[in-house]
């Protein structure tokens, strides 16, 4: 309601709705039927179309459109407005989220993964001057103790191809998990192919790559994507559930 028709194209002089429906119509409108361009042309009748007249004042005001933004959804350079954050992120930082029973260790395990980079990422996450800024603080806090921080500044080290650095941190690198496993084993290999070349990798240590790599990336990590890269395995091969 409120809308006009407009129509560059049309044969109809009034410019306003032509055409047919196939099912009944109510269209409401302001004005008379004889000048207002939000009343169709009487061909879209038909016997389906019935007319409603508004009288008295008529906000134009839909119920379709977005709120205006609120002071906390203001665009602040960030890539998530407060109420988008602790949408997204607090039931993961406050661990309340729930995850599927057969996966509930995996699923939460990358889910805190993914939440402490993109706060590592962009700190103003961190605190964002709402009450909710002490869960992220507390997760961020605790999770730079974990193994997920020592993952993410091996992957740092790695990608600035500071091996000596990153072989050092892998050495002082306990996993407690099968995700964290495959993360040692897997860049303990890809240092060791990227400082001695492909030659330098032993049959035992393929065979190492190749079971990792064909495991699914849910239980296995993103480090199974890794494995993948360096034994070259194709893309189109099948993963057994």
């Amino acid at each position: 309601m409120g809308n006009t028709w407009v129509c560059s194209t049309c044969v109809s002089t009034t410019n306003r709705i032509t055409g047919s429906i196939s099912s009944p119509l109510d269209w409401y409108y302001t004005g008379s039927t004889t000048n207002n361009p939000e009343y169709p042309d009487n061909s879209v009748t038909g016997g389906f179309f019935t007319p409603y007249p508004l009288n008295g004042s008529v906000s134009t005001d839909s119920e379709c459109l977005l709120s205006s933004l609120s002071s906390e959804e203001e665009d602040t350079g960030l890539p998530l407005s407060l109420r988008l954050r602790n949408e997204t992120f607090g039931g993961i930082v406050t661990d309340s989220t729930r995850y599927p029973d057969s996966y509930y260790d995996e699923f939460r395990y990358n889910a805190r993964q993914m939440t402490f980079i993109l706060l590592k990422k962009d700190p103003d996450l961190i605190v964002m001057d709402d009450d909710s800024d002490t869960s992220f603080v507390s997760f961020y806090n605790e999770t730079l103790e974990s193994n997920i921080n020592k993952i993410d500044s091996l992957e740092t080290l790695l990608s600035k191809r500071q091996f000596v650095e990153a072989d050092t941190l892998l050495n002082h690198f306990t996993d407690t998990n099968n995700i964290e496993h495959n993360y040692k084993r897997v860049y303990k290999l890809y240092i060791k192919q990227q400082v001695y070349g492909d030659t330098s990798l032993s049959s035992t240590d393929r065979d190492e790559l190749n079971a990792i790599a064909y495991e699914h990336p849910l239980t296995g990590g993103l480090a199974v994507f890794v494995a993948r890269n360096i034994i070259k395995l194709e893309a189109t091969f099948v993963i057994s559930r």
